[in-house]
């Protein structure tokens, strides 16, 4: 008579599970497949169909074969129950803002001291004013920089993304135009993107020129600002927007 087949040997009692993924962030929009590993008693391990949920579907969701998806900009715990054992991974979800970001900017203020508002510095500048603007962005995990060009004022950006998704960019650049040279530094910048495709936000530029005592602090907003390549090259064809550095130029000439 032809042998039995051997009998498939029975893993002892699952002890513990764990999820299987090293994934702690991922990028709004994006998807991921989760895997649960159990470990039993007589020392073996292997992959098990586990029970899946996170704790803020608004961040992101996961069904029960582990995909994730993620929803929105935020922190969740993704979840997994096995016979009455629980695995759990903290997870973040951050906008994508890599890549190349194109449109122009407004003026909402000015305000200026010294030298500055003797010559009327901020008759330049009325409100509603448009300017370009163009950046290509790098994103490491929440880390974003990149060169950017405010108008024809041209310099590298940096910053990071807080747990809202808020991008907070920073910047110190010089340029010069007819032998005027021209100091920028950017701050307050804080924007957001909600889908991955368009930004809005907030910022200032304080400006400083050579030969002029003081400053002049541009308060502005983002008003159209769409990513348009995936690929972070700043430099494109602009929109309608004034050149910023021209209009510092003429700002400092007339007076």
């Amino acid at each position: 008579a032809p042998a039995s087949p051997a009998p498939t040997p029975v893993p002892g009692t699952a002890t513990s599970v764990a999820i299987a993924s090293g994934v702690d962030l991922m990028k709004l929009k994006a998807t991921g497949t989760f895997g649960l590993t159990a470990s039993y008693s007589n020392g073996t391990t292997g992959p098990v169909q586990g029970t899946w949920s996170a704790d803020a579907p608004g961040v992101a969701t996961v069904d029960n074969t582990g995909r994730v998806t993620a929803n929105g900009a935020g922190e969740t715990n993704i979840v997994a129950e096995f016979q009455g054992l629980r695995a759990s991974q903290r997870l973040r979800v951050v906008p994508d803002y890599q890549g190349r970001w194109n449109g122009d900017f407004s003026v909402t203020g000015c305000s200026a001291d010294g030298d500055f508002q003797r010559g009327n510095f901020c008759a330049e500048f009325p409100a509603g004013d448009l300017f370009a603007l163009t950046m290509g962005l790098t994103q490491n995990r929440d880390a974003v920089s990149g060169p950017s060009d405010f108008g024809d004022l041209l310099g590298p950006v940096e910053g990071s993304i807080r747990t809202s998704g808020h991008l907070i960019l920073s910047a110190g650049f010089t340029g010069s135009d007819d032998d005027i040279v021209i100091d920028v530094t950017l701050t307050d910048w804080e924007a957001l993107t909600t889908d991955n495709e368009r930004m809005t936000g907030r910022f200032a530029l304080v400006i400083r020129t050579s030969g002029l005592q003081g400053s002049v602090r541009l308060d502005c907003e983002l008003r159209i600002f769409g990513k348009t390549s995936t690929t972070p090259v700043a430099f494109e064809s602009r929109t309608g927007g004034r050149m910023l550095g021209d209009a510092v130029t003429r700002a400092v000439k007339r007076r």
